[in-house]
C-alpha cells in the first residue's frame, strides 16, 4: 500500500501516489515559463512572557514589498515580488528564484498594545515584534482579610 502524502501548499493537496507527485513537480517546473512562484512563506511564532515574536523567511523582499497590518485580533503579513527584467534579452535555461504574491494571517492569542508593535527586515528575514497590552498581562491580585 502507497503511503499518504500530505505536501505543505496552497491548495492543501493530498497525493497518495509519490511518483505522482515527483512526475507533477517536474512537470510544473518544466512546462511553467514564468518560473516558480511564492507559495508559502516559512514563519516562526514564538510567545514570550510579555509580547509575540514573529519571524519570516523573505529572501530578496524589499520593504516597499511588504504590507503589514493587524485588524479585529488578526495579524496579516502579505507582499509581492516581480521577476527581474533583464536589460538584454537572454534565454533562461532555469528559474529557480520565487516571485509572485503571498498572504498569510494569524489570530493573535491576546490583546496587543498597537502603539508598540515594531517590525524590521534585517537578511531575508522579517521580524515583527508584538508588546501585550497592560490589560492582558498577569496581575497579582491583592487579598483583603477582615
Amino acid at each position: 500500500m502507497d503511503a499518504i502524502i500530505v505536501r505543505p501548499n496552497p491548495t492543501y493537496m493530498v497525493t497518495v501516489d509519490p511518483f505522482m507527485d515527483e512526475i507533477d513537480d517536474l512537470a510544473t517546473r518544466f512546462w511553467d515559463t514564468h518560473g516558480p512562484r511564492v507559495e508559502m512563506v516559512p514563519i516562526d511564532i514564538l510567545q514570550k512572557k510579555d509580547e509575540l515574536v514573529v519571524r519570516a523567511d523573505l529572501p530578496g523582499f524589499k520593504k516597499a514589498d511588504l504590507d503589514i497590518n493587524i485588524e479585529h485580533g488578526v495579524l496579516n503579513i502579505s507582499g509581492s515580488r516581480k521577476p527581474e527584467k533583464d536589460e538584454e534579452k537572454a534565454e533562461h535555461y532555469t528559474t529557480e528564484r520565487p516571485f509572485g504574491s503571498f498572504s498569510r494571517s494569524f489570530t493573535l492569542p491576546f490583546d496587543i498594545d498597537p502603539d508598540k508593535v515594531s517590525a524590521k527586515l534585517d537578511n531575508g528575514v522579517l521580524e515583527i515584534r508584538l508588546p501585550k497590552s497592560e490589560q492582558a498581562k498577569p496581575r497579582q491580585i491583592d487579598i483583603t482579610v477582615k
